[in-house]
């Protein structure tokens, strides 16, 4: 958020003894979910895509069910990783990284996707939806252009959506469990090509089997960042920290020692490239 400099000298009138309350989220109403579960019956191929956001809400586990109930396929973003376990036959890869159009073309062949806490700060909808119609369930509307088709975009009580979400009595759909192996041997190949010497992609291997599953892995700005993102896998929420899209240089190394100072137990690692360091 930037203000003009002279705000800051600006006097102001408000009482700062009046304390106004945040207003609670409203609650999606109840025909939305019907909704979704029409959307869910008229397509063959739908995918869940989580964000920033779904990061933030205490349901994330009813999420898994919802998805297992319907054994839907899921990707998210860099800063979705891990409130998904990423070892589950269900996932599909990470949003805009390395290898990017190996994830995208598995999910152009999706009918239907269902955006679940994605943040208006992360790629633009009309970046990579194309012309597949969505349905965005946040805390805040979707913020998007003309040319994308939302089927519903619903903002409100969260934790409650997703609960209600789960509610939702199983549907059948088209994808099969071969096609998602198929879809992760060929990114995984595609992510460790065959080098002479020692790769980053060798590093980011030896890394994630020295470091426990409740280790944290945290990593700069730079190229290394498309290949963290995408390569490394972790089941557990908050043990994979990234700064957003191309911010600046330098947050590797004071964001490894705030980890260190809130988790002084657990095993953590900061990955920097050369301008970063």
């Amino acid at each position: 958020m930037d203000l003009p400099e002279d705000v800051a000298l600006d006097e102001t009138t408000v009482n700062p003894k009046h304390k106004k309350l945040w207003p609670m989220p409203r609650d999606i109403p109840e025909a939305v979910f019907r909704q979704v579960s029409d959307a869910l019956q008229r397509s063959r191929r739908p995918v869940v895509v989580t964000g920033l956001t779904f990061t933030r809400c205490k349901e994330w586990k009813s999420l898994l069910r919802f998805i297992e109930k319907h054994n839907l396929p899921y990707i998210s973003t860099l800063h979705g990783k891990g409130f998904l376990p990423e070892r589950h036959s269900n996932w599909a890869g990470v949003l805009g990284r390395a290898r990017r159009t190996d994830v995208q073309a598995f999910f152009q062949k999706a009918d239907l996707i269902l955006a679940i806490g994605y943040d208006p700060i992360e790629i633009n909808y009309q970046d990579w939806v194309g012309a597949t119609p969505v349905i965005h369930i946040s805390t805040e509307p979707a913020n998007v252009g003309r040319e994308v088709e939302l089927l519903l975009d619903e903002a409100g009580n969260f934790d409650l959506a997703i609960g209600r979400l789960n509610e939702i009595p199983p549907v059948p759909n088209d994808w099969s469990n071969g096609e998602r192996d198929r879809h992760r041997e060929t990114l995984e190949g595609a992510l460790r090509p065959d080098t002479a010497g020692l790769g980053a992609h060798h590093v980011i291997d030896i890394l994630r089997n020295k470091l426990p599953a409740d280790g944290i892995l945290e990593y700069d700005v730079g190229a290394h960042t498309h290949q963290i993102a995408i390569q490394w896998r972790t089941d557990l929420p908050r043990t994979c920290l990234a700064t957003n899209g191309w911010s600046s240089m330098g947050y590797g190394m004071p964001a490894a020692y705030a980890a260190k100072l809130v988790y002084p137990d657990r095993k953590v690692v900061g990955v920097v490239g050369d301008g970063c360091f």
